[in-house]
């Protein structure tokens, strides 16, 4: 489910949140249907999927865009859960990590329903993007863009979690 873009420099490229995720997963680009709900494109019956990735998106659920109610409702038939910043799971919820920047990092659902509070499609040079594309939000949030730049790295552990996920859900 395509809920955003990622910033013009990297559409630029041809990039976006489906492309990384996909790469992320191991699918051929021709196995993938992709929903932009953004767009008004309609989302298939919940009964005909296997699995669902929801891509990241710069909108806020407070921004009551009119596909939010649409995306939740689809999302509620299907029993995935989401929100902006997950401050209590659900009551049913497996924990899977934690970090100092967020109590609640991963979660899981059952067997096939995950939550993760980070962008494991992203490569080290899409965040850079976003770390530069942010660049004045982030100052004014007290971190240090100069180092966050410099610090960057690749992060093979969170693909794993996308290869991991796509393996469970059979694709």
């Amino acid at each position: 489910m395509k809920t955003g873009e990622t910033f013009a420099p990297l559409r630029a490229r041809g990039e976006d949140f489906e492309d990384w995720i996909g790469a992320g997963l191991g699918l051929d680009a021709r196995l993938r249907d992709v929903r932009d709900v953004v767009r008004g494109q309609p989302l298939p019956e919940v009964s005909a999927v296997a699995g669902v990735v929801i891509t990241g998106s710069p909108a806020m659920l407070t921004d009551a865009a009119p596909w939010n109610a649409i995306a939740a409702q689809w999302l509620r038939e299907a029993h995935i859960t989401h929100s902006q910043s997950l401050l209590e799971l659900p009551p049913t919820a497996t924990l899977l990590a934690s970090s100092a920047h967020d109590r609640h990092q991963a979660y899981r659902v059952g067997a096939r329903a995950w939550g993760v509070q980070f962008h494991p499609e992203f490569s080290a040079e899409v965040m850079r993007t976003y770390v530069r594309e942010r660049q004045q939000a982030l100052q004014a949030e007290g971190f240090d863009v100069e180092a966050l730049l410099r610090d960057e790295q690749e992060t093979p552990a969170a693909s794993k979690v996308l290869r991991r996920f796509a393996a469970l859900c059979g694709f």
